[in-house]
């Protein structure tokens, strides 16, 4: 086993002992019916984790370009899931902010944001990109919101979009850790 292979056991076998962190691979099922174990990714796939709240202006605002990303990206060895970390929305309200927003990727809840936490997401829209090894990405979509009250500019730096084409070809991240401007996750506790 390697060295990073064992760390990474060592930290996930951590986790699962802590009684507020349940213990990997976290399942979920998605809004469809299908059951996901979202951080247990195969060895030479990618999965996207996009984090979301229905009521957050700047994640609303992107839910064209998470939805475009879905559609180009996506492949065999390319997933997506949509995880909405709301503490108060369910299943029926997910549906009709996914009909709302035209999102058509699969879709799970986190209303305890254990998926989250594992990644370590703070706001909506983030977004983490997995491989068999852990979480090689996380940040922003891309830099079109630079700073709160800065919106709506061009993107110069497509950082999920880069991320994914780099590790498809077998490369780390060149930045693999940026700033997502969005909205703080609500407290899961309401």
């Amino acid at each position: 086993m390697s060295h990073r292979r064992g760390v990474r056991l060592f930290v996930l076998l951590a986790l699962g002992a802590c009684t507020d962190v349940p213990p990997s691979p976290l399942p979920f099922t998605t809004l469809d019916g299908s059951a996901i174990a979202p951080l247990d990714v195969p060895p030479g796939h990618l999965r996207v984790l996009v984090f979301v709240s229905h009521d957050c202006p700047i994640a609303n605002a992107y839910a064209p370009e998470i939805e475009r990303l879905w559609q180009q990206l996506r492949g065999p060895a390319v997933d997506f899931l949509l995880v909405h970390c709301d503490p108060d929305l369910d299943a029926t309200a997910a549906r009709q902010h996914a009909r709302e927003h035209a999102l058509t990727l699969p879709i799970v809840l986190d209303p305890q944001q254990q998926l989250a936490r594992a990644v370590g997401a703070t706001v909506t829209p983030e977004a983490a990109v997995l491989t068999h090894d852990g979480v090689q990405y996380l940040g922003r979509i891309d830099d079109r919101w630079r700073g709160f009250g800065q919106d709506g500019q061009v993107a110069e730096h497509d950082d999920l979009r880069q991320a994914v084409a780099a590790l498809r070809a077998g490369r780390s991240v060149e930045n693999p850790r940026t700033r997502a401007i969005g909205c703080q996750l609500p407290d899961p506790r309401r």
